[in-house]
């Protein structure tokens, strides 16, 4: 059916919904569609089950495509006494969402919940303990402590860890509970299921992350626990592990502990990492800490995992706990990440160019893995750069300013900037190269790019002041190139943006670009 359009002040006629044409806000993109939410409301209040479950499909699924449905809350919210499953399930989802911004009428319903807590499908439990976790109303706050107490006692694994993410949000609605919720956390830490210990470690780190003798009792279950917990729970007690390990055991790049007599034992008081199957003693390194060995042990698996936040807090804990001759494996898998998405390489670059500062050698094999892609965006590209910077030898020098006299032909002003000051960085850095990469910086004086040459000359003063063998020639050949039909702005012009003043040298004299022969 076709439309007809009008620019008066009549109606705008078209094929489904008739909309005033005085209303700039009209049209079906920006109008909500009322009838239908009135269908809706319509089903909620019917006896029917099978429409309010259709219903409340249709209301979740506007939820999950960013719609606002916030004023259906008064006919959801009747439907929390309903004894379909399925509906009451999707009535706390929605609840979950809404409770927060509708507290005076979610409150209508907090006897509702509270026999919910009671029911014997687990689901309705945890969904239960969740909507009352989420009204953030001071006065309600000894229920929810309550829930939350005989919560985390439930027989379900799936409550007490729901039972463990409700700690925070009460915590932060009234900090004074901490104390309660402190015992509480310690008792799920102890918990033997790994559905719930990486709930308890996330608990533990935002309500008191700096009470780590609450570990000690627990320490050695929860390595082992560590692999089969779920990714984003192996991130949090991996967090909380590390904090643990720096602070309780001595740093085996710094600290010898060889001198460990027969009789003295491990803190924790467990052979069953000192010994195979045969009964043998295991071999070990002699400056780390049994204990963190474990840790480190059972840790290096999960350089493979598929999150990436794993893997990087894998890369954290050897780094700070580990010895340097074991961060191998964790360069590999750092690189790895490199096929991740854009927003992940800026993470995983930013660290290995914090790394290869202290930690060149274990990044040198992967050299390669670091070029410059066209479709990379500009603050990949600069990483990148930083990094081949900070790994480039006098074996690698070479290959690095081959990639580089490909870089300062970009269109990217910002990425070929960076890449002249990296060359300037390279000449001072290596003394063998220096001569090479005056001669590129003083190539690119020529460059009919205003702002290549400007950079050049910045980065040409730098390296003539801190380089006095190369200085003359260095010098010699920008006084040729200044003598030339280029023209070259001096570098403290360059610096105070101002144009050079009347008077620039200038001779028809030809100049010959080649390479001086190295002295």
């Amino acid at each position: 059916m076709t439309s007809t359009q009008s620019y008066n002040n009549e109606k705008v006629v078209t094929g489904e919904v008739e909309y005033p044409a005085n209303d700039p806000a009209s049209g079906a993109f920006f109008q909500p569609d009322y009838k239908k939410n009135d269908d809706l409301k319509l089903m909620l209040d019917g006896s029917k089950d099978s429409l309010k479950l259709e219903a409340m499909k249709r209301i979740i699924g506007m939820i999950a495509k960013g719609r606002d449905a916030s004023d259906l809350f008064p006919a959801v919210v009747k439907n929390v006494v309903s004894k379909n499953i399925e509906v009451k399930k999707l009535v706390y989802v929605y609840l979950v969402r809404y409770a927060e911004e509708q507290q005076d009428l979610a409150l209508l319903s907090i006897s509702t919940f509270q026999r919910a807590l009671k029911d014997p499908n687990q689901l309705i439990r945890a969904s239960a303990l969740r909507v009352l976790s989420s009204i953030r109303v001071p006065m309600i706050v000894p229920i929810v402590m309550l829930a939350i107490r005989d919560s985390s006692s439930d027989m379900s694994p799936y409550v007490r860890k729901t039972a463990a993410h409700a700690i925070p949000k009460l915590y932060s609605l009234d900090p004074e509970q901490k104390e309660e919720l402190v015992s509480i956390i310690t008792k799920l830490l102890s918990d033997k299921a790994p559905l719930v210990v990486g709930s308890a470690a996330m608990a533990f780190s935002e309500v008191c992350g700096d009470r780590i003798n609450l570990l000690h009792s627990s320490y050695r279950k929860l390595c082992g626990l560590l692999l089969d917990i779920d990714e984003w729970g192996q991130l949090a007690l991996l967090n909380v592990l590390t904090v643990y390990a720096r602070t309780c055991f001595p740093d085996p790049n710094h600290h010898d502990c060889s001198g460990e007599s027969e009789g003295e034992k491990p803190f924790y008081d467990s052979d069953s990492d000192a010994t195979d199957k045969g009964g043998r003693k295991r071999s070990r390194s002699p400056s780390v800490d049994p204990d963190l060995r474990l840790l480190l042990r059972v840790a290096k698996p999960l350089l493979q995992s598929r999150n990436a936040g794993v893997v990087m807090a894998v890369a954290q804990l050897y780094y700070h706990c580990g010895p340097v001759q074991e961060l191998g494996p964790v360069a590999k898998s750092m690189v790895r990440l490199l096929r991740a998405p854009p927003e992940v390489q800026s993470v995983v670059l930013t660290c290995i160019a914090s790394l290869t500062v202290t930690q060149r050698s274990i990044f040198e094999p992967f050299l390669k893995s670091f070029f410059v892609r066209n479709s990379d965006p500009t603050h990949i590209k600069l990483l990148k750069v930083e990094i081949l910077t900070n790994l480039a030898t006098e074996s690698t020098a070479p290959v690095v300013l081959r990639e580089y006299q490909t870089y300062v032909t970009a269109s990217d002003k910002v990425f070929v900037a960076a890449t002249i000051q990296a060359i300037g960085r390279l000449a001072v850095m290596i003394q063998a190269e220096t001569e090479t990469c005056l001669n590129g910086l003083l190539h690119l004086l020529s460059s009919k790019d205003e702002n290549v040459v400007c950079e050049a000359v910045v980065v040409v003063k730098r390296v003539v002041g801190g380089a006095a063998q190369s200085a003359a020639a260095a010098v010699s050949r920008a006084a040729a190139l200044l003598r030339s039909d280029s023209w070259c702005y001096v570098a403290g012009w360059r610096e105070q943006r101002e144009r050079p003043p009347c008077g620039w040298w200038r001779s028809t004299a030809p100049i010959t670009l080649a390479p001086q022969p190295r002295s």
